[in-house]
């Protein structure tokens, strides 16, 4: 059985049309902050098999925050969708797919 896990940004107080952290000049709030300097552990707690999947065109979260997510992680191979961006598994699902099965 495949397991899919997807990471979710940190969530702060600010709602919108704005990505908080990420936009020059709307930081992450204590929370948010929190939340990133926590994630390496948390990866680092995974022991399960895993392939780190991110578009090569993602300009809102670069595929450097990818690499880093897969470093992170005990075991992981990271592998970038060609002609992807944000959203690899909605844009380009077969390419996607195919990287499931090497």
């Amino acid at each position: 059985m495949t397991t899919v896990l997807l990471v979710r940004h940190g969530l702060t107080a600010t709602t919108g049309h704005v990505l908080t952290g990420w936009t020059p000049g709307i930081p992450l709030d204590d929370r948010g902050q929190a939340q990133a300097a926590a994630l390496a552990a948390r990866l680092g707690g995974i022991t399960a098999p895993t392939l780190v999947i991110w578009g090569e065109a993602d300009r809102i979260v670069t595929p450097g925050y990818g690499k880093e997510y897969a470093a992170a992680i005990p075991g992981a191979v990271f592998r970038m969708v060609p002609a992807a961006g944000h959203l690899p598994q909605l844009e380009t699902p077969d390419a996607v797919l195919e990287l499931f099965a090497d």
